[in-house]
């Protein structure tokens, strides 16, 4: 098993030692590199090392223009490769690289560094202007249009239509790229709901690049989002085995189970997933949503506790995987599901602790009064069961979130799903299906998580209007 970049990259600054650092990842091996740039050149060192013993297998140097970066990177490839018996994709053996400008290469590695600046995007766009024919950039500029795209960084058509025009001029000079079919395939499934399209693309992703973890992972959530769960699961199972030290993977596929009320399979992956990782922080936090899924909500809250108090020692990872953004305090380990847990704790004997938020957030939206507070002061009084109580707060959190639409503000799209949940745990679903068929125009990116057993809308499964709202999006 050869490990990716996400597995490894927490021991970047590691003061372990090689034995050390290979014993935590299982592996015989480790991959040493240093990279220099004298001048317009490039200097790279890199050595095979021996996990057990620190014994170096196999060292070479390589200096090479600055522009002959991807062609260096490969013959390390193929060196290391024959080295350690692997065999890499005739695709990979065969590709013919390009030379890539030397000042676009110096952008893209600035671009590396800060994958999820606000800088990022227009970086990009000055390494393709530099050297059009730079592959690479051209596929991380559609993923990372799509994603400011996603979370309402860009105008979603402006966005989606960059990232859909950045994938083609890949695909276009390399058809083998294998990340640039992945970029497609994200287009065709969050933007266009051509989920059979996202499906033949990110198979094509995957069978171009064996390792290319990404596409798996996105061919595993096109099928559950289309419904086809065993197969969906059957992909999961094959990434952890292939990234056992990912925790992510397990996680993920919990969550998907949890998202479609299989809550005793959900837990078994969760407690998996903890036998490794008993600090993994969304995995204790989805445990908990699914225990207060299933009713049990002490031990819900518990694990809600637990998630508190962990939450002060995270932080963000290279790549911004963190958990800690704007207007997230300790508070937020309710997570995405909070509904599930604000109802553990209305259930459990703890009424008070809901009953504070209320106050706490009656009190922010008379320093604000936005639909997000009004939002949030009607999730927390439905959780509490006071109905009749959250209506007005409903009332004022959908003019607000109409006055959004009517603007086109980014933000349009998720509020409109989210104020559509909050109708159907309130019993009102005439609202619910309004402010859904409002987030369907919208292309909410919520929606593509939406299945037909979604645990959300439970009430709503067996309403013609809810099989409507399925067919329209293609399940």
């Amino acid at each position: 098993v050869v490990l990716g970049r996400r597995e490894v990259r927490g021991y970047a600054d590691s003061e372990l030692g090689t034995a050390e650092i290979a014993r935590e990842l299982g592996v015989d091996a480790l991959m040493e590199c240093s990279v220099d740039f004298p001048g317009d050149r490039m200097q790279i060192t890199a050595e095979l090392v021996r996990g057990s013993t620190g014994a170096i297998l196999w060292s070479d140097s390589y200096d090479g223009r600055v522009a002959d970066a991807q062609v260096m990177r490969q013959s390390i490839a193929v060196a290391v490769a024959d080295r350690i018996n692997a065999r890499l994709s005739p695709e990979l053996q065969q590709k013919k690289l390009r030379p890539v400008d030397p000042e676009a290469y110096r952008l893209y590695l600035r671009f590396l560094a800060n994958k999820f600046s606000g800088e990022a995007i227009p970086t990009l766009q000055s390494v393709v202007a530099l050297d059009s024919t730079f592959t690479d950039a051209w596929a991380m500029l559609s993923w990372r249009a799509s994603w400011a795209a996603q979370y309402g960084h860009l105008p979603r058509d402006e966005g989606y239509e960059m990232a859909r025009s950045a994938a083609r001029a890949c695909l276009d000079l390399d058809p083998s790229h294998s990340a640039a079919h992945m970029a497609m395939a994200t287009v065709l499934w969050q933007q266009d709901w051509d989920w059979e399209g996202a499906r033949i693309a990110t198979g094509k992703a995957a069978a171009l690049d064996p390792m290319n973890g990404f596409a798996k992972h996105g061919l595993a959530q096109i099928l559950f989002a289309s419904g086809r769960i065993a197969e969906g699961t059957a992909i999961y199972e094959d990434l952890i085995e292939l990234n056992p030290l990912n925790p992510d993977l397990r996680q993920r596929l919990g969550w998907h189970l949890l998202n479609i009320g299989l809550f005793d399979l959900a837990i078994e992956q969760f407690e998996k997933n903890l036998e490794l990782f008993p600090d993994h922080f969304w995995t204790n936090l989805l445990l908990g949503s699914t225990y207060a899924a299933k009713g049990e909500y002490r031990k819900a809250v518990q694990l809600q506790k637990d998630c508190e108090q962990m939450f002060e020692s995270l932080r963000f990872d290279a790549d911004g995987d963190g958990v800690k953004e704007k207007g997230v305090g300790p508070r937020y380990a309710r997570g995405g599901w909070s509904e599930l847990m604000a109802s553990a704790y209305a259930n459990s004997g703890e009424r008070g602790e809901v009953a504070a938020l209320v106050e706490e957030s009656l009190a922010d939206f008379e320093n604000d009064p936005s639909g997000e507070r009004a939002w949030l002061v009607a999730f927390y009084l439905i959780n509490l069961g006071e109905i009749e109580r959250a209506a007005p707060w409903l009332e004022t959190a959908a003019t607000a979130f109409r006055e959004d639409v009517e603007a086109e503000t980014p933000q349009a799209p998720e509020n409109a799903y989210r104020l559509a949940y909050l109708f159907a745990a309130a019993g009102d679903h005439d609202n619910a299906y309004r402010w859904l068929d409002i987030a369907f125009d919208l292309r909410s990116p919520l929606l593509v998580d939406i299945y037909r057993r979604i645990v959300r809308f439970s009430g709503m499964w067996q309403d013609s209007r809810f099989e409507d709202l399925m067919r329209r999006r293609g399940y």
